[in-house]
């Protein structure tokens, strides 16, 4: 207990220097001796009132049910505190899964990719840090698979690295119109 009523020892200290440049060292002597006694008697006071109040409880409780109705109370608290830390293992638990199942799953997209891009990511993993580099996509860019372009004419035409021209794109199937059946 820090203060009593807002009054802390640095308060209490300034008090009693106060109390002693007003009073004068003869009268602060005999207050002292007051302050004491008085605080005696309340000591005395509360722990009488306390013996009675026990009394008067024991003997109001003479069958047992208080008692019985307290230990319940406290098998209820105990019994509340351990559900408490249960519940809180379950949530660190489930977070510590889920956690896994990101990890699992990061793992299964590395298995998914081709084995050429997965190590161009794993090269650019270890050179760049943690977040993987975007590959650039063109035809002189092995490792890359590029689909045919609708529009040739915005294909790349930048040559290979080998210095050969570029691939030219494959042509896609022409559309065939197809009567409606009568029936």
């Amino acid at each position: 207990m820090d203060s009593v009523f807002g009054v802390g020892l640095p308060e209490l200290v300034l008090l009693i220097v106060l109390a002693s440049m007003v009073m004068g060292p003869e009268r602060i002597v005999r207050y002292a001796r007051m302050l004491g006694a008085m605080t005696a008697r309340l000591q005395s006071v509360s722990r009488a009132f306390l013996r009675q109040l026990n009394a008067e409880l024991d003997s109001v409780d003479s069958s047992g049910e208080l008692r019985e109705t307290l230990d319940e109370l406290q098998l209820l608290r105990r019994q509340v505190a351990e559900l408490r830390a249960e519940v809180l293992t379950i949530a660190g638990g489930t977070a510590a899964e889920g956690k896994q199942v990101m990890r699992e799953l990061k793992q299964a997209q590395n298995a998914i990719m081709p084995p050429n891009l997965l190590a161009a990511a794993r090269e650019t993993k270890a050179t760049n840090g943690p977040t993987p580099a975007p590959v650039e996509m063109s035809a002189s860019n092995p490792a890359v698979h590029r689909p045919p372009s609708l529009f040739p004419e915005a294909t790349d035409s930048r040559p290979a690295a080998n210095g050969a021209p570029p691939a030219p794109a494959a042509a896609l199937p022409r559309r065939v119109d197809i009567s409606d059946d009568p029936d």
